[in-house]
């Protein structure tokens, strides 16, 4: 199958900007609508949300939707229609699978600092039962190594030091590998990432990546091309 792929620059993604919210958008999300950025496969939003002290970001669904959420700085509260409320620090990972009208909140449990998230949401595959997840991982101890969060599909966020290089393999054709720089820069496959810059990958059976900075860190997740 033909090996293609696709780059999405951090300075050319969508924003949206209020005096307590600020929302930098890899693909096509509320008024940021353009043709060179239409979602990847199932993953359809991949924003970078900065949220200021006791500020909170309330949505709703529009389709039955898997949510993950990735602090980088400080940590972020979750809350369910229900007012259930889940805390997710940097360190740890969270999942959860919302039907078509739900409604849920994002919280700066903070009363003084900024936090910094990445949200993902991706279509779910033939499994569409409620799905609540929380992972913690480590990625200083693992460092120079993929850490695998245990999820239905591969989700990797690793760390490295500069000039570190690494094989991930995918064992399987007709897929899409979407990796995403959360700080340093990266070469994958030959193309040079900068911070907040992403790449999606199509039909590669094993990805080459090399940090090209120290303390490196990307998120590399694996989704099944759409029929």
């Amino acid at each position: 199958m033909e090996q293609k792929a696709k780059i999405f620059l951090a300075d050319e993604r969508g924003v949206t900007h209020t005096e307590w919210f600020r929302s930098y958008n890899t693909f096509n999300f509320g008024n940021y609508k353009t043709e060179h950025k239409i979602p990847v496969e199932k993953l359809y939003v991949c924003n970078d949300d900065t949220l200021a002290a006791g500020k909170s970001l309330a949505m709703m669904m529009d389709e039955i939707t898997i949510i993950i959420l990735l602090p980088v700085v400080g940590a972020v509260e979750f809350k369910n229609n229900s007012g259930e409320t889940t805390l997710v620090n940097c360190g740890q990972v969270f999942s959860i699978t919302l039907q078509k009208g739900d409604s849920f909140t994002i919280v700066n449990p903070y009363t003084d600092e900024l936090v910094n998230f990445l949200q993902l949401w991706i279509k779910p595959g033939e499994n569409k039962q409620e799905n609540y997840q929380l992972h913690s991982f480590n990625i200083d101890t693992q460092k120079n190594s993929l850490v695998k969060i245990p999820y239905t599909f591969p989700f990797i966020v690793a760390k490295f030091d500069g000039r570190s290089e690494l094989v991930y393999k995918t064992g399987k054709e007709n897929n899409c590998v979407f990796a995403f720089v959360i700080q340093g820069a990266f070469e994958l496959e030959g193309i040079l990432l900068h911070q907040r810059d992403g790449v999606a990958l199509w039909n590669y059976q094993q990805v080459e990546m090399e940090a090209l900075s120290n303390d490196a860190i990307i998120v590399v997740l694996e989704m099944s091309i759409a029929a």
